[in-house]
C-alpha cells in the first residue's frame, strides 16, 4: 500500500465513492436515509478535475491524500484510503485555532478496514502539516465508537464536545487534538 497525493481526478472521485461507501456503512445508524442520500448527491456532483487542482500541487493550501493498494492486475492499483487536511481558515472548522490543520476527512473502504490503511493515512497527514501549526485537530461523532476508539489509538485526545450538523440533523461530537 502507498499513501500519496491523488494523481488523477479519477483518484479523487474514487476517494469521494470511498468516503459516500464509508459514511453508509459506519453512520447508517446516526443518520437518516435521506441525509445519507443528500451526502453521496453532493460528494459524487463535484468537478473532480478541479478539486484535483485544488489539494495537489506545490501552491495549495489544503492536501488530500490517497491509499492505493496493488489490485495484481498488472500494476494497477485501488483507492482504498482518503483523507483531507486543511488549514486555510476558509475550510477549517469553528474549533479549530490558529495555530492548528484538521484532519477534515479520514475514510478507508469498508472492505480494507482493520489493515493499517487508516494509521497510514494519519501518520501521511501527519507529516505534510505545514511548519507554524502546532496540533493536527479533528470532530467526530461522539455516539461512533469505532472512530473514537482508532482516533484515540493514533494518539489524539479530546479537548472538548460539540456539535455536528449534517444535512439539518445535529448529532453530539468530540473534538479531538494531537500534537505534531
Amino acid at each position: 500500500m502507498d499513501v500519496r497525493e491523488p494523481e488523477s481526478a479519477a483518484e479523487v472521485r474514487a476517494g469521494r465513492e470511498l468516503t459516500v461507501r464509508a459514511w453508509a456503512e459506519g453512520y447508517g445508524d446516526l443518520l437518516s436515509p435521506d441525509a445519507l442520500s443528500t451526502i453521496e448527491e453532493v460528494m459524487l456532483d463535484q468537478d473532480f478535475e478541479q478539486e484535483h487542482a485544488e489539494f495537489t500541487g506545490s501552491e495549495v493550501d489544503n492536501r488530500a491524500l490517497v491509499a492505493v493498494a496493488d489490485d495484481g492486475a498488472g500494476g494497477s492499483t485501488t483507492v482504498v484510503g482518503w483523507a483531507t487536511l486543511v488549514w486555510d481558515d476558509e475550510w477549517t472548522g469553528e474549533f479549530v485555532g490558529d495555530d492548528e490543520a484538521e484532519l477534515r476527512a479520514c475514510y478507508v473502504d469498508p472492505e480494507h478496514q482493520g489493515a493499517g490503511v487508516g494509521g497510514a493515512l494519519v501518520e501521511a497527514v501527519l507529516s505534510r502539516v505545514p511548519t507554524g501549526y502546532d496540533r493536527l485537530v479533528l470532530e467526530a461523532f461522539e455516539a461512533h465508537d469505532e472512530s473514537r476508539a482508532f482516533y484515540e489509538g493514533q494518539g489524539f485526545e479530546p479537548r472538548a464536545t460539540g456539535e455536528i450538523v449534517v444535512v439539518g440533523e445535529s448529532n453530539p461530537s468530540v473534538v479531538y487534538a494531537r500534537e505534531c
